[in-house]
């Protein structure tokens, strides 16, 4: 090769350096966003400039956060990157929250945490406890002609267990110590305090019905069908402890073409790579019958983590239900089907003015997330006791 070709060849090896060097600042500047990533933390906001914060450096740190949260083009670069990994050696990138399991099974990191724990698990003394209050909180309501339904829901690691690579799982032998040390021991309790529940756990894992339909492969959470089985049971649990005529709840399967924004695929979406195929092509959801009567509609407060959210829409497609609010891990009351938002601040006449005035309440007992100072106990610390102060 030539001394002239030499530098052809350096200087076109500059250029394209230089290109890809700007091309970010470039995008940004011109307004490019790039590819818009899924499950990802919010864009940070470009901080004002104080003379006193750049003297102690807190302005040029988050200057320089707010750069690499907005650079141009940076989600195509992310899921490219993804993509290559995904394809060419079948994992995602360390450190992201999916993790990809045996025949393309998706997991969250928190439950593949949860399935490996033997530490940090709640104590008996917490879950008899808890068992307790919603044993009581159940006696209270049914008094008044209202019902208490808890729902145990299963972590993603518990349906799928077969489909965790043999590399993830600590040997700790089955059942796991999750099994015997809080599943088992909830429902232990439960039943030794004379709770009535719904156990979505052993519905999932032992019904006929295919696994894939009640909690998808691609999926963080169960699917609308499930969801709605665990309200047929709801609505029976409601009949039993009020004695009032059960909602026509009934669940029949109908698979429907794949949405992609749908809850059958939101792993997937997590995983923000490009040329990944759903795991099916349908996704299973339930046919509702217009009510037979006109019977009163029950008002519902759900309370829970984000599993919520199918009970909550198959709650308000059955048209067998009037108001129906969810406490939102504690934190925020949501409205359906207009949505409206508020913060939970418990001992106000707000609080009150949701809480008390409900037919029916469903709580979800997460196993994954069931804790001390979790949104179930702070929940039962503020409502039983009020429950007491006005029966």
């Amino acid at each position: 090769m030539t001394d002239r070709h030499e530098k052809f060849l350096d200087g076109a090896v500059l250029c394209a350096y230089l290109a890809l060097a700007t091309m970010p600042g470039i995008a940004m500047l011109s307004g490019i966003r790039g590819q818009v990533l899924h499950g990802v933390l919010p864009p940070t906001p470009r901080p004002e400039l104080e003379f006193a914060r750049v003297l102690t450096e807190e302005y040029q740190l988050e200057f320089g956060a707010w750069v690499e949260s907005n650079l141009g083009i940076k989600g195509t670069s992310i899921a490219t990157d993804n993509t290559i990994l995904y394809h060419a050696f079948g994992e995602t990138k360390p450190g992201a929250p999916v993790r990809i399991g045996e025949d393309g099974v998706l997991f969250l990191d928190q439950d593949l945490d949860y399935f490996n724990r033997y530490e940090f698990i709640p104590k008996p003394a917490f879950i008899r406890a808890t068992a307790a209050r919603i044993a009581k909180a159940q006696r209270l309501l049914a008094k008044r002609g209202k019902a208490l339904v808890p729902i145990i829901v299963p972590g993603k690691a518990t349906v799928w267990r077969d489909k965790v690579p043999a590399v993830w799982k600590l040997p700790l032998g089955e059942p796991r110590p999750t099994d015997t040390l809080v599943y088992e021991q909830l429902v232990g309790a439960l039943d030794h305090y004379g709770a009535r529940y719904v156990d979505m756990r052993e519905t999932i894992t032992t019904s006929s019905t295919a696994r894939a339909l009640l909690f998808g492969a691609d999926a963080r959470h169960w699917s609308e069908y499930a969801a709605c089985l665990a309200m047929d049971d709801v609505a029976s649990l409601y009949a039993e402890l009020t004695g009032k005529p059960r909602p026509e709840h009934a669940s029949e399967l109908e698979m429907v073409s794949a949405v992609p924004g749908s809850d059958d695929f939101d792993l997937w979406r997590m995983l923000n790579a490009n040329f990944v195929a759903r795991a099916a092509p349908s996704t299973p959801a339930a046919r509702h019958a217009p009510p037979s009567t006109l019977a009163p509609r029950p008002t519902i407060l759900f309370v829970g983590t984000s599993f919520c959210w199918s009970l909550l829409r198959e709650a308000d497609a059955s048209g067998l239900y009037g108001t129906l609010h969810l406490n939102y891990y504690n934190s925020t009351f949501e409205t359906w089907p207009v949505r409206g938002h508020k913060p939970v601040e418990p001992d106000t006449e707000a609080w009150r003015e949701i809480v008390l005035g409900k037919d029916l309440y469903v709580l979800d007992l997460f196993e994954v997330f069931l804790c001390a100072d979790g949104y179930l106990d702070l929940f039962l610390r503020d409502f039983v006791p009020e429950l007491e102060r006005t029966r």
